[in-house]
Order: structure tokens, then C-alpha cells, then sequence
């Protein structure tokens, strides 16, 4: 798992390790960030091997349960806390904000060992993007 956070330039550090198409997509994210975000603003990206449990620990709770009722994917009362997902190449990408300055951008990406649970979860809500 990647966690770029304390942001205070959109460069990747150097220790970041990734598939080029990841790379790109992190870069992308960066680069799409408004300067005022930016020192706000937290990216996870989730990559093969990566567990629930690691996620949970970056983001403060797991996106697999409701933060509100504790029901967890794909019990019918579950409800998704993130502000939007989408289907970007190679990957899921989803917002969550915490208050009203404060958010993480979560990249899910689409390979074999990511947590099966989470990519049908993503698949089942996210849109295409263009």
C-alpha cells in the first residue's frame, strides 16, 4: 500500500513503487489537485497483497463497512461513505472527506491479489470515466 500524505509538492517521492500505469495514474491524481487541497489532501493507493486491515488502519475504517451502521458489503443496508467512484484505467478511484478540508483520494487498483471483496464492491458502484 502507498499512503502519500503531508503533501507539499505533487512529485512522487522517489520510494514509491508501483506499476508504470500506476505511476501514471498517482501523477494524474497529483497534478488534478487544486493548489489549496493539496497540503488537505491524502492518497492511498491499494495494490496486490494489501489487507483489509491495512486499509482500515490507513483510512480510519474499512470502505467494505458503513461508518454509520456497521453493516458491511453487500448486506442491503449498507451505504458506501465515499463522496464519488469512478472506473479509471487500471484501477478504482474514490473520494472520502472528512469535515470540510480534510480528504483522502483511495486508488484501488485492478490486479490479481487486491482483495477480491473490495474490487466487486468498487465494480458494483463505480462509473466509467471518459
Amino acid at each position: 500500500m502507498i499512503h502519500l500524505h503531508n503533501l507539499v509538492t505533487r512529485e512522487l517521492p522517489a520510494s514509491v513503487t508501483a506499476t508504470p500505469a500506476m505511476l501514471t495514474l498517482l501523477s494524474e491524481t497529483l497534478a488534478a489537485l487544486p493548489d489549496e487541497l493539496l497540503p488537505w489532501t491524502e492518497i492511498v493507493l491499494v495494490q496486490p497483497g494489501d489487507r483489509e486491515k491495512d486499509l482500515t488502519l490507513a483510512l480510519g475504517g474499512s470502505p467494505l463497512v458503513d461508518p454509520v451502521n456497521g453493516h458491511r458489503w453487500p448486506d442491503p443496508l449498507f451505504q458506501p461513505a465515499w463522496d464519488w467512484i469512478v472506473h479509471r484505467p487500471g484501477a478504482f478511484q474514490f473520494s472520502l472527506s472528512f469535515g470540510a478540508d480534510f480528504g483522502v483520494i483511495v486508488l484501488v487498483e485492478c490486479a490479481g491479489g487486491v482483495m477480491p471483496r473490495l474490487l466487486e464492491m468498487c465494480a458494483e458502484y463505480a462509473a466509467d470515466s471518459a
